[in-house]
């Protein structure tokens, strides 16, 4: 038998036109991937390209000018604002800020193959035209602008945002000075009108949103698995007392206090735990603001709410000298209440429950508290204590405890009295 034999063919005229045999194996190879005469141009730029290399060529060439730099997704939002005018004057920047700092060049070495990474400063190279910065490119760079989003720099070079609403003399979307905090900002913005309601401040915070959304879903995946288990004991009794298994009142229960807390929109709000007559910025905690922060100063409301367990879900005249009690009164308590799981929610945020207000012989307990302006009482519906309602109250004691832990604010109350 004859050996094996590995031959070169050209596809020109000549190797199309060789002639095979049975047995022959033709393997065509691909075309190399890599561009002999390119520089490539990628990250935070107008087009991330690959431009013909020309020998000399240094990086203005290759950014030529600003607007280089401006993507599509910038006019992309800016034509979104004409479609949906809403968004006009939130905090969300139609532009990610060029971190003018740090760029890079990344390139394989000739002699070894091991990559390299070079850096320079764009802000110099571009804008201040610094020879230093305007480095020689070579065929294969691959050169990367960043954003301050990818790579985050002193605090004081950020672009950060946040949105001063309501009782604000010039309400609007401010950028942060270096330190700035929460009182200098609404100094800078010419301070409060007089209709202003310091106490009920409202101060929300995307990254506190956040957590209060994976609080919730881990509070659901444990009352879940706690209803699992104990509705499988459950269960069991019932099929042995009765033969076969029953629905308990306790599993339509718990699917319906699952259901509400599943459609609770958490909104990020933090308490600022401000004293009842706090009636000017020199009440006002001096909180560092973050990028996308939201304050909204409500004007002075004249009610407070009272929902849950009521016949009459409503807003009632605030007085300065009724209780809990005179409130509960003019809403009624349905049977089904549980007054001594009720707590208050406070204008400023902050929650004062039942359970922190125990009274002796009547004395000094939830319902002899006296409300403020913008107040609202919750009564919760009783739960089935002697079914899965028993761990469930041990473990997180009611809805109440929840809201306290996440800090829900009205958006919980509204989905509460649905």
């Amino acid at each position: 038998a004859s050996s094996r034999l590995v031959e070169t063919v050209k596809l020109d005229n000549q190797g199309l036109a060789k002639l095979l045999r049975d047995g022959d194996v033709l393997a065509i190879q691909p075309i190399s991937p890599a561009f002999s005469n390119a520089v490539t141009l990628k990250g935070y730029v107008a087009e991330p390209l690959r431009h013909p290399y020309r020998p000399g060529m240094r990086i203005l060439d290759l950014i030529p000018d600003k607007e280089a730099l401006i993507s599509f997704d910038f006019y992309r939002k800016t034509n979104a604002l004409i479609i949906e005018p809403s968004k006009i004057g939130k905090p969300i920047p139609l532009l990610d800020e060029i971190n003018w700092d740090y760029a890079t060049i990344e390139r394989l070495s000739t002699e070894d193959l091991s990559p390299q990474v070079l850096t320079f400063h764009l802000g110099r190279a571009l804008l201040q035209k610094d020879d230093s910065q305007n480095l020689l490119l070579q065929p294969g760079d691959v050169v990367t602008v960043y954003s301050r989003r990818d790579i985050k720099g002193p605090l004081a070079r950020q672009t950060r945002l946040v949105s001063l609403e309501g009782e604000v003399v010039s309400p609007g979307v401010y950028q942060l000075s270096a330190g700035e905090t929460l009182k200098s900002l609404l100094h800078r913005a010419g301070g409060l009108t007089p209709q202003a309601y310091v106490y009920g401040l409202e101060f929300s915070r995307e990254d506190t949103r956040l957590r209060q959304k994976e609080n919730i879903q881990n509070a659901i995946a444990r009352i879940e698995a706690m209803g699992t288990t104990q509705s499988a004991k459950e269960a069991t009794r019932l099929s042995d007392a009765s033969g076969g298994a029953t629905l308990t009142a306790a599993d339509m229960s718990r699917k319906l206090q699952l259901t509400r807390l599943s459609k609770i929109e958490p909104n990020g709000r933090i308490a600022l735990e401000l004293p009842p007559g706090a009636e000017n910025l020199d009440d006002l905690p001096d909180l560092p603001l973050e990028n996308g922060d939201r304050v909204h100063v409500p004007s002075r409301p004249g009610f407070v709410t009272v929902g849950g367990a009521v016949s009459n879900l409503n807003a009632y005249l605030w007085k300065s000298h009724q209780t809990v009690r005179d409130y509960l009164q003019l809403a009624g308590l349905e049977e089904g209440s549980d007054t001594q799981q009720m707590f208050i929610m406070r204008a400023d945020g902050t929650i004062k429950h039942a359970i922190d207000h125990a009274s002796f012989l009547g004395i000094g307990g939830i319902q002899n508290q006296r409300l403020h302006p913008g107040d609202s009482i919750v009564v919760p519906n009783q739960l089935d204590y002697e079914t899965w309602g028993r761990a469930l109250v041990r473990n997180l004691k009611d809805w109440s405890q929840i809201f306290y832990q996440f800090g829900l604010g009205a958006a919980a109350i509204k989905t509460f009295k649905k």
